[in-house]
């Protein structure tokens, strides 16, 4: 009896359980960062610049720069606002649990949301889904966690991190690739590549995308070279000179532009008197 039990039962019985292991690793119940949230109002980038450069123009020195700085709560602030714009009751105490909880929801699941974390040099972003069967809620999240390295030369993007529930799957990337290919004929890397259009190229076996800005600036600015001449002049002065310090700072992602160091500090400041100013046509 003992032999046909391990013959017979024992395999039904692990087969019955690896959907049970499978639910039990991916089930994981995560709380909206509700503090990430609120407080802080999303920023355009283009006025940061703009606020940026107007203080450089007011007063600087050798050692001034302009750039942006992107906290975890500045990043939260930005997909606050883009998931008001799918359900403006999002996070709203005065609204229903199904309108304030979902970014939205359906019969059969719903999207908590995204938020990010930033952890030196690299960025989570986790999401929170449910799934509704019966009168059961499955409660799982995605996190996906790379880190960033900027160069005027190269954006190299490497996961980290690819987590269902508690079930880690970053290192699942060979299989994943092995199993593309006998589907479709074509293995993970060749259709990521393709939906990179020539942008970027993947590496599965050190799981990144990189990006080569040049590239990038040949594909966006191809029906406008001047400006495109213009743009690569700027960066290889900028790479010459040393001018760009990009990076996280802190648990902060920021870019700097070092402009004080091109200021001729050498050359005296002449002072002209009103008298020879030129202040409308009559004086030209």
């Amino acid at each position: 009896m003992k032999f046909l039990f391990k013959l017979i039962v024992l395999p039904i019985l692990s087969i019955l359980a690896l959907p049970l292991i499978f639910l039990a690793l991916t089930y994981k119940s995560v709380s909206i960062p509700i503090d990430d949230f609120e407080g802080v109002t999303a920023m355009p980038l283009s006025q940061m610049v703009d606020e940026e450069l107007d203080t450089f123009l007011t007063s600087n020195d050798s050692n001034s720069s302009i750039g942006i700085n992107i906290a975890q709560a500045n990043a939260n602030a930005m997909l606050k606002a883009q998931f008001l714009d799918i359900n403006d009751k999002y996070l709203d105490e005065n609204a229903t649990d199904d309108e304030k909880n979902y970014v939205m929801k359906e019969d059969f699941f719903g999207y908590q949301g995204s938020w990010v974390r930033m952890k030196d040099d690299v960025i989570e972003i986790e999401s929170g889904l449910h799934v509704f069967v019966g009168g059961f809620t499955f409660k799982t999240r995605l996190l996906i966690a790379f880190k960033l390295e900027v160069s005027t030369e190269e954006v190299v993007l490497t996961l980290d991190k690819l987590t269902v529930g508690n079930l880690p799957l970053a290192w699942t990337f060979s299989t994943v690739s092995w199993a593309a290919e006998r589907i479709t004929g074509q293995d993970i890397k060749g259709l990521i590549d393709e939906q990179l259009n020539g942008l970027a190229e993947f590496d599965p076996q050190k799981r990144e995308i990189r990006i080569q800005v040049d590239t990038l600036l040949e594909e966006t600015m191809s029906d406008d070279p001047q400006s495109l001449a213009l743009i690569r002049s700027l960066l290889a002065f900028i790479e010459e000179n040393d001018l760009l310090d990009i990076g996280f700072v802190e648990g902060e992602f920021e870019a700097r532009l070092k402009l004080g160091k091109t200021r001729d500090v050498d050359t005296p400041i002449v002072v002209i008197s009103e008298a020879q100013k030129i202040l409308n046509d009559e004086h030209l």
